[in-house]
């Protein structure tokens, strides 16, 4: 995906966007896709997973700030919400990610 590409996704006020930098030499990963879907469908919160190698990135790697690999952001409405950076269990993202999709059904259902 292009950087442009990466940062119009990041803006979308409709969903929220978790990007996973990675390097296909590291072999740390630190996503399971399929959990944090099953979270957010679970809070009928709508998410986009996009993994970039950094290898083949570089432009997205050097605009989102990414010098460790793996590297996971959690973005809406252009906002970084949640930021993981190098190895880290994928239960803890899925709670984090969890907690962020709480507080924001609440603070959403606020403003409406």
């Amino acid at each position: 995906m292009k950087l442009r590409d990466l940062q119009t996704l990041t803006d979308s006020k409709d969903q929220f966007v978790l990007l996973e930098f990675y390097a296909d030499w590291s072999p740390c990963r630190s996503l399971t896709p399929c959990e944090l879907t099953a979270v957010a469908a679970a809070h009928q919160t709508p998410l986009v997973v996009e993994h970039i190698d950094v290898t083949q990135s570089p432009g997205a790697s050097e605009a989102f700030m990414i010098d460790t690999v793996p590297s996971v952001l959690l973005y809406r409405g252009g906002t970084l919400f949640q930021r993981w950076d190098g190895p880290c269990n994928p239960l803890i993202i899925v709670q984090d990610f969890e907690q962020v999709i709480t507080e924001w059904a609440v603070c959403e259902a606020c403003h409406e």
